[in-house]
C-alpha cells in the first residue's frame, strides 16, 4: 500500500511539472550597471517576477528611471541595488539618467527594456529596441 501511495505521489509530481509551463513561474532576474550600458539591456520575464538592478561600482552613481508610460525612479549609489516586482504585462522602458539622453521618447545611451509576459504564454519573441 505504501508503495502504491509513493508511486501515485511521484506520478502526480511529474505530471505537475510537465503540465505547468516554465514561463508561468515567477522569478527574480538581475540586471547589472556597466559604465555605459545595462547587462542585459533587454530582459523578458513573466508577470509577477522581480527585477533587481545592481550597481557594482565603488565610485560611480547610476539610476533606474522609467520612461514611456510607467513611473519608477531609484538612485543606485555605489554598491547599491534597486528592486521592482512587475505586476502588469507589457514593455517597460528604463534608463540611467547620467550616461543617457531622452529626446522625443527615444533613449540613447544606457537604456533598457523589461518585457513582461503573461504566465504560461510563449516566450522568446524578439524584443523591440530599447528606444
Amino acid at each position: 500500500m505504501k508503495r502504491l501511495v509513493r508511486s501515485a505521489a511521484s506520478l502526480f509530481v511529474v505530471a505537475a511539472i510537465l503540465l505547468v509551463p516554465a514561463a508561468s513561474i515567477a522569478a527574480t532576474k538581475k540586471v547589472t550597471a556597466r559604465p555605459s550600458s545595462w547587462g542585459p539591456a533587454r530582459l523578458e520575464i513573466t508577470k509577477g517576477s522581480t527585477v533587481v538592478w545592481t550597481n557594482p561600482s565603488t565610485f560611480e552613481d547610476h539610476s533606474v528611471k522609467s520612461y514611456g508610460g510607467w513611473r519608477y525612479r531609484e538612485l543606485l549609489g555605489p554598491k547599491a541595488q534597486a528592486t521592482r516586482r512587475f505586476r502588469e504585462v507589457g514593455p517597460f522602458k528604463y534608463r540611467c539618467e547620467f550616461p543617457s539622453t531622452l529626446m522625443d521618447g527615444v533613449c540613447d545611451g544606457m537604456c533598457g527594456v523589461v518585457k513582461v509576459v503573461r504566465a504560461g504564454w510563449p516566450t522568446g519573441a524578439l524584443l523591440p529596441a530599447a528606444a
